[in-house]
């Protein structure tokens, strides 16, 4: 018997990004499936804190959480926080990244994210494939014209810096 699909989370626009969901019916029991592995640097490669928390599937710790960042304790505060200093300038597109998660969310950028995000703002090129598509992910959010107020005033300069005219665009 094949997967079986249907429900919430089938269309793109319904998924949170990069999760998919299916259920399966399995006739067998499949004893030599091997143990999830969490490798000891990938929590530490993700973009922000909130997005560096893992839940341990199997094993002695089953059921643990894995949040060697502080990613609860800013999900608590309501706060986007970069990994490390370097990581707007590795990757301009994650400002983006970040000002959309701080809009749909209801967040607010950390103070040093938010000056890390500012000495960086120049180098967000709309041109770039990467910044390209999270431009497009950033307007297709409810909350895009926050995301972009956001940005302007970190000082992305191909944003238009009045937050009249975006509300007025888009309706927020």
């Amino acid at each position: 018997h094949g997967p079986e699909r249907g429900g919430v989370g089938d269309r793109p626009s319904e998924r949170p990004d990069g999760v998919e969901g299916r259920t399966e019916r399995v006739d067998a029991v499949h004893r030599d499936v091997p143990e999830a592995r969490l490798e000891p640097d990938d929590l530490a490669r993700r973009d922000f804190t909130i997005n560096a928390i893992a839940y341990r599937l199997n094993g002695p710790q089953a059921g643990a959480l894995i949040d060697p960042a502080g990613g609860r304790d800013d999900l608590a505060a309501g706060l986007v926080r970069v990994l490390h200093a370097g990581s707007f300038a590795d990757d301009p597109s994650r400002i983006l990244r970040a000002v959309r998660y701080a809009a749909r969310l209801g967040f607010s950028l950390e103070r040093t994210t938010t000056e890390w995000a500012t000495a960086a703002a120049g180098r967000v090129d709309p041109a770039n494939a990467r910044v390209g598509e999270e431009l497009r992910r950033l307007l297709h959010e409810e909350q895009a014209a926050a995301a972009l107020d956001l940005a302007a005033r970190l000082g992305v300069p191909w944003i238009c810096p009045d937050s009249a005219t975006l509300r007025a665009h888009f309706g927020a």
